[in-house]
């Protein structure tokens, strides 16, 4: 939400925050900046795969709870293709890494972001017709985009699976990771 309210604090160090004066929501920031901290820093010691629940009143002051994450992490057919194409050009690369707040897939040369979107990233019709990327897949996109450090890539699960040839893939990957 702070994000969305205050885009300009998205590159700025956590102790030095500031708004945009005379903004609809100037008013409200002082009184959001506290949990935007607080929040700001459990998510940068999240490990993926980890749920943390905080709790603040008289009794636990600032009270963590960490738990495994019910639902594990499976590497999906598109990321498998996208660490043997990696490999293949020789790359230095991470997967699954933390940038901002978000679990990106993939880190590459420390200035690229691969997101690799599987169907639970859009919204679908009941019968199964994709209508749109999800709106937090849609926020998590233009956050990162918003990064001067970060060249933000996305890949959709219905477009790879039509391309047909590991050579096209490849050749699409070196142009947009600029290597040709």
């Amino acid at each position: 939400m702070m994000f969305n309210l205050y885009p300009e604090i998205i590159n700025q160090p956590l102790n030095q925050l500031s708004c945009n004066q005379h903004t609809p929501f100037e008013l409200y920031f002082q009184f959001l900046k506290r949990d935007y901290q607080v929040c700001r820093q459990i998510l940068q010691r999240k490990k993926i795969g980890v749920s943390i629940d905080y709790f603040e009143n008289e009794n636990f002051p600032y009270l963590l709870r960490l738990r495994e994450d019910s639902i594990s992490r499976t590497q999906t057919l598109l990321e498998t293709e996208i660490i043997e194409i990696l490999q293949k050009l020789q790359l230095k690369f991470n997967k699954f890494q933390k940038v901002l707040i978000y679990d990106v897939d993939f880190k590459v040369m420390d200035n690229y972001v691969i997101n690799c979107n599987g169907p639970l990233h859009f919204i679908s019709t009941l019968d199964g017709k994709i209508k749109q990327k999800s709106f937090n897949t849609m926020m998590q996109y233009r956050h990162l985009k918003a990064l001067e450090t970060q060249n933000v890539i996305d890949f959709d699960f219905f477009d790879w699976k039509q391309e047909d040839s590991m050579e096209f893939k490849i050749s699409k990957i070196k142009t947009l990771l600029n290597l040709i």
